[in-house]
């Protein structure tokens, strides 16, 4: 392939390389065609055309690539170039073809010994140009070409015009033809815009227009950039991709910045990306350079009449700069309710930025915040906290991002609250008790973004100052919202230890409001961290003794909690009503979050319960209600993690992609949030052979978490990092993990529930220690009697089965595999019933489901054994590489002996091929042949 680069592995513009492809197909039956490939610098086109050359090559395509240059723009260099680059593949091919001599010396005169004529015209022209398009004719009859001629916007006149020319002739050759070019320039280019144009009336011409990646393509791509080199954390991650925007080169830059130097911030821009911005802000005059550079310390985006009143300039100057600005590509128009300017890129105005002395920034900052004070301070408290801070005034600053924070949290802006919450804390000077609940409102934007360290740590400011000021309610309510904290994020002893202590501070009176709060959290204690009911309910039973004030939130928690503990004893209408009057109660007082945990616990519970419609009508609720209020932060993605393994449960596998991807885009840095994922994510990569996905998912920090965790179904969720030893051939080191998770659970002394800990014990049955196996069926054993739930009795039967098996016998292994092939089948968990009727010795069913399913590494494992191959290493009926090539002969209506012609074999072998087609086809004539082939 000749002039290729090739990059790391592909992880993103799939629909685009999918056009690309069935152009090649189209083509390969003599359908020729053009396709013109747009995007921003660094949109990965040059990426997208060389992984394209990459997936075809394989078929016998020839590929080459020209390139057109901003500083040597010779007539039709491109095209030579890429030609050129071919008849170095294939040597003798020019001199065996039709073209004549003074053609071909002028189409490549540097391959026909002759000199360069330079641009032609008229009849010259005309020649010239039927002498390229004969030799991509000629090109195509021998093997399927790829041409790409990248950067069009620097493309010659002569070079536009030949293109043009060829498009308009190559519907008949097997040729594709690539035409890469900035959008930026389809704008601001009139030869490029007009040649665009015209080429989009031709029927055989495809645009494609790369849009900036979405987050979810981002991670994967800078995830993948950064292979072995680099130890990504998530917030890291999340820095990276969302200061590139979208944009694949710009993340590329700030990775290899980070590696580089170990840190990465706006201060330090790396060099190409700030020079190529500067470049372009360079050409503009001295007044647009100070209009925009003004704009730059607005911020992303600004209004033109404000931008106006700041750089002391008339609103048509402004305009005029803003202009060329969009024409540049610097900033482009946004038209909502009000027409707004933004930079195209926060890079981009980091940039222009930069190029400010720091005094003449703080002045302009300051200028800016005495504006909008004078106009509307209610309307813009996040903009005037950050123009005081950066003007350095912070007690003023402080004012406004307590307010800021306030509002951001009130539209679940969590990120954004974080910032000004910690800048409040900063920059103002406040007093105990004010400190004491700004730290409370930071703990609750930390959680949400994930950041438990630091929540934990603000609790317990809160928490000392009232302990020190003697106020117990507060003190012990404090307590209760830390032992809530650290009990999510997998520390049950810890929440057990300060429940009892906030009961301890109120002296454990009835008529305290801590006293309801606190028996109400015991009751979290034993649904969720360890499924122990009788303790349940004594606590459902305590806290309906307190007499003092109870909150809104705590009551709807107390009647969702009880909709949990239903579900896991079978009472699933009592669980529904329940689930229901906790959101509703969580509404009532605006708890939207509350609401949303109450209904995604109620969907997930039922989904685990095996009560699959059931499940299916509460995740459409809890989506609804969650789009609807546009909810983000830890509680959206908590719930977008639990679904997608209802969805892997379920055989669901390419939704659970999707909502896997989502959360891991989220960057949250929560080690029980990242093992949930992982929880699903591992096993959820392994058997769609998404080697990528695995990876991201498979941080090994979360093994010694999980190991060292008080919550049973963290334990459990860590046997996923098992199941990927095991894939990856590291069957002791499996083994010895699964070993040391069950002597965890040994540990926390813990009853799991329905749920927690069922795959642990079918990893053990499945590739465990035989010690291990009595010990792992006594958990699984012990949920399924302590609860009334359908899942866990089936998975029971599998592990049954497995561990028959492992002993030789065979009738209990078949008996018990017929059972959970049944109660799986009724359930609605397609990917466990494989696996039960694979034990059943019924390869070719389990094969048909997982067909179905698209489980690609269960099905590569089957197929291998339901239709063994030949020594050649092909399938029964599979078409030889030569047969495939013939059958798109054949499609052509090409005879045997054009064919043997081409091919450059006898008219007797082709026969003896087209024989064989006809056999593996099951078809009784060449005509019947063709038309299956073309179906």
């Amino acid at each position: 392939m000749a002039g290729i680069a090739l990059a790391q592995a592909f992880v993103d513009r799939r629909e685009h390389l999918a056009l690309l492809e069935r152009c090649y197909k189209e083509a390969t039956a003599g359908n020729g065609c053009t396709i013109g490939i747009g995007g921003e610098t660094g949109s990965g086109k040059s990426r997208l055309t060389a992984e394209f050359c990459r997936s075809v090559a394989p078929s016998g395509a020839r590929c080459a690539v020209g390139q057109c240059l901003e500083y040597v723009r010779s007539p039709f260099a491109p095209l030579r170039s890429a030609l050129s680059a071919l008849a170095a593949e294939e040597p003798g091919f020019l001199a065996s073809g039709s073209l004549s001599r003074s053609a071909l010396a002028t189409v490549m005169p540097e391959l026909a010994g002759a000199p360069s004529h330079g641009d032609a015209s008229g009849a010259d022209k005309l020649d010239l140009f039927n002498a390229f398009a004969a030799l991509l004719q000629q090109l195509g009859q021998r093997r399927p070409t790829v041409i790409v001629v990248e950067d069009l916007h620097w493309a010659d006149s002569a070079s536009l015009e030949l293109l043009q020319y060829l498009a308009a002739r190559i519907d008949g050759a097997r040729v594709v033809l690539i035409a890469t070019f900035r959008s930026e320039d389809a704008k601001s280019n009139q030869a490029l815009r007009s040649a665009l144009a015209k080429l989009a009336r031709l029927q055989r011409f495809y645009r494609a227009d790369l849009a900036p990646l979405s987050t979810t393509e981002m991670h994967d791509l800078v995830f993948n950039a950064a292979g072995e080199r680099v130890e990504l954390s998530g917030t890291m991650l999340g820095a990276i991709c969302s200061q590139a925007e979208g944009n694949p080169l710009y993340a590329e830059e700030l990775l290899k910045t980070l590696i580089e130097s170990g840190q990465m911030s706006p201060e330090r821009l790396p060099n190409t990306l700030r020079e190529a911005v500067l470049d372009r802000f360079g050409t503009l005059d001295e007044a647009s350079r100070t209009i925009l550079t003004h704009a730059a310390v607005l911020g992303r985006r600004f209004k033109p009449d404000f931008l106006a009143q700041i750089a002391d300039a008339s609103l048509a100057d402004v305009l005029k700069a803003l202009k060329r600005a969009v024409d540049l590509s610097l900033i482009i128009e946004e038209h909502n309710a009000d027409v707004t300017f933004a930079f195209r890129h926060e890079l981009t105005r980091n940039a222009i930025y930069s190029e400010l002395l720091l005094t003449e920034s703080s002045l302009l900052h300051a200028k800016i915040a005495e504006a909008l004070e004078a106009a509307e301070p209610a309307a813009h408290e996040a903009e005037l906290a950050f123009h005081w801070w950066q003007a350095h005034q912070p007690q003023r600053a402080a004012i406004h991002y307590q307010r800021a924070g306030d509002a951001a949290l009130d539209v679940f802006a969590y990120r954004d609250a974080l910032v000004a919450y910690d800048r409040a804390l900063r920059f103002g000077k406040h007093s105990g008790g004010e400190r004491a609940a700004l730290n409370l409102k930071l703990a609750s934007a930390l959680h949400q973004c994930g950041l438990h360290d630091r929540a934990v740590g603000a609790v317990e400011a809160a928490l000392q100052f009232y302990e020190t000021a003697q106020d117990p309610e507060s003190a012990a309510a404090t307590c209760l919202r830390l032992a809530w904290m650290l009990g999510g994020y997998g520390d049950s002893e810890a929440a057990l230890r300060l429940t009892q202590r906030a009961l301890d501070l109120v002296g454990n009176d009835p008529s305290s409001p801590a006293y309801f709060d606190a028996h109400v959290q015991l009751m979290y204690v034993y649904s969720d961290f360890r499924w122990e009911p009788d303790k349940f309910e004594q606590h459902r039973a305590l806290a309906e003794l307190a007499t003092g004030a109870r909150s809104a939130a705590t009551q709807a928690a107390l009647v969702g909690l009880s909709a949990v503990a239903a579900v896991s004893l079978g009472k699933t209408a009592e669980a529904l009503a329940q689930a229901e009057e906790a959101a509703a109660l969580a509404l009532a007082s605006n708890d939207v979050r509350a609401a949303l945990r109450f209904r995604a616990t109620l969907a997930f519970e039922l989904s685990e319960a095996g009560e699959v419609e059931l499940a299916d009508a509460a995740v459409a609720r809890t989506l609804e209600l969650m789009h609807a209020k546009e909810i983000g932060g830890l509680t959206a993605m908590w719930i977008i993690a639990t679904f997608a393994r209802a969805k892997l449960q379920r055989g669901q596998l390419e939704e659970a992609r999707e909502l896997i991807s989502q959360a891991l885009a989220a960057d949250i840095e929560l080690p029980i949030f990242r093992l949930y994922v992982a929880h699903a994510g591992i096993p959820l990569g392994l058997v769609l052979e998404d080697d990528l996905l695995a990876r991201r998912c498979a941080q090994h920090d979360l093994i010694q978490f999980a190991l060292h965790s008080s919550h049973a179904t963290a334990i459990g969720a860590a046997a996923a990092f098992a199941e990927n030893h095991f894939a990856k051939g590291r069957h002791s080191e499996a083994a010895d993990l699964l070993t040391d998770l069950l002597a965890a659970l040994d540990r926390i002394k813990a009853q799991p529930g329905a749920g927690s800990v069922d795959d642990l014990a079918l990893a053990v049955a499945r590739f465990g220690k035989d010690g291990d196996l009595e010990r792992a069926r006594r958990y699984l054993a012990g949920a399924a009697n302590a609860t009334r739930v359908r899942s866990t009795p089936a998975r029971l039967a599998l592990f049954d089965s497995y561990a028959a098996r492992r002993k030789a016998d065979a009738a209990t292994a078949m008996a018990k595999a017929d059972e959970a092939a049944k109660a799986f089948r009724d359930i609605g968990w397609p990917l466990f019933e494989a696996q039960a009727v694979e034990l059943l010795g019924k390869p070719a069913a389990a094969l048909e489901i997982y067909k179905k399913l698209g489980a690609a590494r269960e099905v590569k494992r089957l197929d291998r054994i339901v239709n063994p191959v030949n020594l050649r290493g092909r399938k029964k009926g599979e078409l030889t590489a030569r047969e495939r090539e013939i059958c798109g002969l054949l499609v052509q209506g090409k005879s045997n002996k054009a064919i043997a012609e081409q091919l450059v074999v006898s008219e007797r072998t082709v026969e003896s091929h087209v024989a064989s087609i006809l056999t593996k086809l099951q078809v009784s004539s060449r005509a019947e042949a063709i038309a299956k082939l073309r179906a």
